[in-house]
């Protein structure tokens, strides 16, 4: 060997196989297979290693497309969350409602009908609310403010 290893490097390797480094070291002599994959390993890292320079500019449009492309999807997603936000509650109020005119209670007026629906709608955002003031649960909540 021309040059000693790096002392990480040593370490990354005996961690990563498991190994006694001295133990390691010594099968990586008597054991071809290992030899060859190391071998291949190595090759595939200086590939990466190697570096083309970028001018500025083309540096510059690269990330300000890839800025672009994740303030586009966080919009995205902060959309997406606000409508499930919206129609949860919405479609827990029509389950309430459901449950009651299927359980056999007379719905007589409009009344009666916005009390089920508020009722399944209320049972929802409360254990909504529940869930997220418990800790450990790991739920998060659907506050734009508490947001990052």
């Amino acid at each position: 060997m021309s040059q000693c290893p790096n002392p990480d490097a040593i370490i990354a390797i005996g961690d990563a196989l498991d190994w006694e480094i001295a133990d390691g070291l010594s099968h990586l002599q008597t054991c071809e297979d290992c030899r060859v994959q190391l071998e291949l390993l190595q090759t595939v890292r200086s590939g990466f290693t190697v570096a083309e320079p970028v001018d500025a500019a083309t540096l510059h449009r690269i990330t300000s497309a890839l800025g672009r492309a994740g303030r586009l999807e966080r919009e995205r997603s902060r959309v997406r969350e606000r409508w499930i936000g919206a129609l949860e509650p919405l479609l827990a109020g029509f389950t309430g409602l459901v449950i009651i005119v299927s359980s056999g209670i007379a719905v007589a007026n409009v009344l009666m009908i916005a009390a089920a629906f508020l009722a399944g709608a209320g049972l929802f955002l409360a254990g909504r609310y529940l869930a997220w003031a418990i800790p450990g649960i790991g739920f998060e909540p659907m506050v734009e403010s508490e947001r990052p």
